[in-house]
């Protein structure tokens, strides 16, 4: 069963129930492929519209580790893969990326990084009711 989106089960959630966010972010993919992005416009993207999707879900739901590790993977490959197709080469990791722009990374929030925050926000609204 679902309310706004999340599944309300009385079990542990599984990575087959978040599967529809998974899809969700390949459909982004698929329609952005096809156009020739630069790199300042894919970081843009994944910024704005693909990290920010699970937030909800983190906040309202206990989200397995497994979906937010593919949901970064997903962003990865969607930032080196050149337009024709072919992958790109990683020339810089992740972790790298994912620092602040004052410590010399991009400012992108990985949301392994951020789940505590989140967690503890869905942990307090339990506790508060």
């Amino acid at each position: 069963m679902k309310y706004l989106g999340v599944k309300i089960s009385l079990g542990r959630s599984k990575v087959v129930d978040f599967q529809e966010l998974l899809s969700m972010v390949m459909d982004k993919f698929n329609s952005w492929g096809k156009k020739s992005l630069s790199m300042g416009g894919k970081l843009t993207l994944i910024e704005t519209s693909l990290l920010s999707m699970p937030n909800f879900l983190i906040t309202h739901s206990l989200v397995p580790i497994r979906v937010l590790h593919e949901l970064e993977k997903l962003c990865r490959s969607f930032l080196w893969h050149k337009s024709d197709g072919s992958k790109g080469m990683h020339y810089v990791a992740w972790s790298e990326i994912c620092k602040p722009r004052s410590m010399g990374g991009l400012g992108l929030q990985s949301p392994l990084l951020r789940i505590g925050s989140l967690r503890s926000r869905l942990a307090w609204s339990f506790i508060q009711k």
